[in-house]
């Protein structure tokens, strides 16, 4: 049960990495906007809390 929850938050950090190399691929270059990368910020931080929590539940 805790392994699928802890994949799946790894998975929506991965989103965000994903995401910002998408922008970067696109010809002509895409400037990323800010408010992705605002949202980008507070994604990284519920996903690394959500693993902390995972991790403590399962020691």
């Amino acid at each position: 049960m805790y392994d699928y929850a802890y994949l799946q938050a790894i998975a929506a950090g991965e989103c965000v990495k994903t995401c910002r190399e998408a922008f970067g691929r696109r010809r002509p270059k895409v400037a990323y906007p800010a408010e992705l990368a605002r949202r980008e910020e507070g994604l990284a931080r519920l996903c690394t809390i959500a693993l902390q929590i995972i991790n403590q539940l399962v020691v």
